[in-house]
């Protein structure tokens, strides 16, 4: 399991995180930000603003709408087959709450740890009573519910970089077509998108590398969830789920970033403003962010100038799509409010039950004391 899933299911646990690490993240987002404001200046970022339209909004809420309908998905299909009962109306109520608090936080996990914490605390709550299908052995359904958070946001990890790596060999294998032959663009070095995909995969790769090779205690629990996704991913029709939901996914926020980049101007032709959304995506992923700003601003600016179209038109395209990404998500404000009111109630719920069993012992008990007499 990647090193975000590892950090996910340590998240998920009550532990105290030292103040600077809980702050070094948003620091590097600020940072790249704050480096990208000096060399382009603020005319890129304006320029996304400006591209915010009816239009724009429109589709990229129709594309959330897919996108989040097939991940809620791939997140039901994996808790049922490891035991966890959610549903898929559900799922989507909390994936959209997850999205919006993603994009309103830093880190970009929060979310995901959130609903991942519900689900364990349900989980529980169905063990106690059993409630719970096991279909998988060993099943323990508190982490199980946190083990399918962690295994359906990896899957959508590796399918984006698979598909992220077929768009780029297939641009450079097609030549770019009438891209503009910059110095150091896509046609002076076909291999740059490549390179600039393969250095984005190895730092997410090494940040998990470097997490299992300090630390014995998340060596240990990496062979444990090995054995579980395992298990979980032995149906072949739950990988099927995984890998369909996965890839509408990965193409609705590919599609919703080349809407981005046609309505800031950028008029590559369309395979090479996917190749180069795809691997934004990628880079994206970094957990050093505000809400998502910070690393995908920096990649897209950087992939942009690689591929001859500039810097300034990365940025821009960037920033549109994180503004569309944001309003996009807006849906998760109304389900963060539903769920709140709904698990105040379970908790009142749960609060008051254990008082009737004790009213019932007193009052046979005061019955008892009288002699069994009513008045």
């Amino acid at each position: 399991m990647s090193g975000a899933a590892v950090r996910l299911q340590a998240a998920a646990r009550p532990a105290r995180t030292p103040l600077w690490r809980r702050l070094l993240g948003p620091a590097v987002g600020v940072a790249i930000l704050l480096a990208l404001a000096l060399k382009v200046g603020g005319t890129p970022f304006e320029r996304g603003l400006a591209g915010v339209s009816p239009t724009t909004v429109v589709v990229a809420l129709a594309l959330t709408a897919v996108s989040t309908a097939a991940a809620s998905w791939r997140w039901a299909a994996v808790s049922q087959r490891l035991g966890v009962d959610l549903g898929w109306r559900r799922a989507v109520l909390l994936y959209y709450r997850s999205q919006f608090v993603n994009a309103v936080l830093p880190g970009g996990v929060v979310g995901d740890v959130q609903r991942a914490v519900d689900e364990r605390r349900r989980a529980g709550r169905a063990a106690e009573t059993g409630g719970r299908r096991v279909p998988v052995p060993e099943a323990d359904g508190r982490a199980d519910a946190i083990r399918a958070v962690a295994i359906e946001r990896v899957a959508g990890q590796v399918v984006q970089i698979v598909m992220a790596a077929v768009a780029a060999v297939a641009v450079v294998a097609w030549g770019g077509g009438s891209l503009p032959a910059a110095p150091g663009g896509l046609l002076a070095a076909p291999g740059l998108l490549l390179a600039a995909l393969a250095v984005a995969v190895a730092g997410i790769a090494a940040a998990g590398a470097v997490a299992v090779a300090t630390s014995g205690r998340v060596r240990g629990a990496l062979a444990r969830e090995l054995a579980r996704v395992r298990a979980a991913l032995a149906d072949p029709a739950t990988v099927a789920v995984v890998a369909l939901s996965s890839g509408v996914v990965v193409a609705c926020h590919a599609a919703t970033f080349a809407v981005a980049a046609r309505a800031v101007g950028v008029r590559a032709p369309t395979p090479v403003v996917v190749a180069l959304a795809l691997a934004v995506l990628v880079a994206s992923a970094v957990p050093v962010n505000i809400g998502g700003w910070g690393p995908r601003e920096g990649a897209s600016a950087g992939l942009f100038a690689l591929a001859g179209l500039g810097d300034g038109a990365g940025v821009a395209a960037s920033t549109l799509f994180g503004v569309l990404a944001l309003l996009s998500v807006a849906p998760g404000a109304v389900a963060l409010v539903a769920l709140h009111l709904r698990a105040h109630g379970e908790r009142r719920s749960d609060a008051e039950a254990p008082a009737a069993p004790a009213s019932s012992a007193a009052r046979a008990a005061a019955t008892s004391a009288t002699g069994g007499t009513r008045s």
